[in-house]
């Protein structure tokens, strides 16, 4: 049976990089398989700088779970009862983690946090989170009254956001910074696209000059990474979005399923780049690489 596991490292080398931008170099880091829960696959979707990861593994039992990684031991997250799959898509500063659960992997959500987990209700339909900030606050996705599918923010005091579309039925928030900055994608007249949120208004940050573009993480300083399609292909490219322009971080080779820039560090003075390192995956011949 092919097994996958899930990995934590650290290897800048493998990151995309701006054009002209400085090398990367320091030390040489080491990969660590981080297990399952006792069955064939496991990945991992979110660190934080302890060095706790989450993301779902399967039980020996063959059903996906959300788990906690730290210290060398894998954490069970468990489901809401009545569910029997769920998936770790978020941890804070604190420890809390953002946990989707139901038949499928989406529909309610919980939040984890030594042991004790907290269901987020609303009086809406299905609804599925990304990511959680230290201040308490959570993205994601629901679904309306009228069967749109929304992006939305939860706010610590229970308040919930519909962060609305660009004008069309669809939208996803991925991420939020610690401002209160979210990027997602949204459906709009022009097609995909990627969107910055921010007090209550959501931008089309625009493509690479083709018609779609989704974006997917932010750091503290307001830069967004993500992918888009060039002008005259249906491929996509990584970029980075900042003050108001986005630039082509590229692909690796002639990749025919594209790239996507996955994970942005925060600001770093030792880097010409503002933003610092990009972190992404590309295909190449039917292989990602990272």
């Amino acid at each position: 049976m092919r097994r996958r596991f899930a990995c934590l490292s650290v290897i800048p080398l493998a990151g995309f990089l701006l054009s002209g931008s400085p090398p990367i170099l320091g030390p040489k880091y080491t990969i660590v398989e981080i297990g399952t829960l006792g069955g064939s696959d496991s990945n991992a979707l979110a660190i934080i700088e302890n060095a706790q990861v989450v993301g779902s593994a399967f039980n020996a039992q063959g059903f996906r779970r959300a788990y906690l990684w730290e210290e060398g031991a894998m954490i069970d997250l468990g489901v809401i009862p009545g569910t029997t799959t769920s998936e770790a898509w978020g941890i804070n500063n604190l420890g809390v983690v953002a946990v989707n659960s139901s038949p499928t992997g989406f529909g309610k959500v919980f939040l984890w946090e030594n042991d004790v987990k907290t269901e987020i209700t609303t009086p809406l339909g299905s609804k599925s989170i990304f990511d959680i900030k230290g201040a308490g606050q959570i993205v994601g996705q629901y679904g309306n009254t009228m069967g749109e599918s929304h992006a939305c923010l939860w706010e610590p005091d229970g308040t919930f956001i519909d962060l609305g579309t660009l004008g069309g039925t669809y939208s996803i928030a991925w991420e939020i910074n610690e401002n209160a900055v979210v990027p997602g994608s949204s459906f709009s007249p022009l097609g995909e696209r990627a969107f910055h949120w921010a007090g209550g208004t959501m931008t089309d940050i625009g493509t690479l000059g083709g018609t779609h573009s989704e974006g997917y993480c932010i750091n503290d300083s307001g830069h967004i990474v993500g992918r888009a399609q060039p002008e005259g292909t249906k491929n996509y490219n990584a970029f980075l979005w900042q003050s108001g322009q986005m630039t082509n971080v590229g692909a690796l080779g002639d990749s025919a399923a594209g790239a996507v820039a996955s994970r942005l560090t925060t600001t770093e003075s030792r880097w010409a780049s503002e933003a610092g390192p990009v972190f992404g995956t590309t295909r190449i011949t039917g292989w990602w690489t990272y």
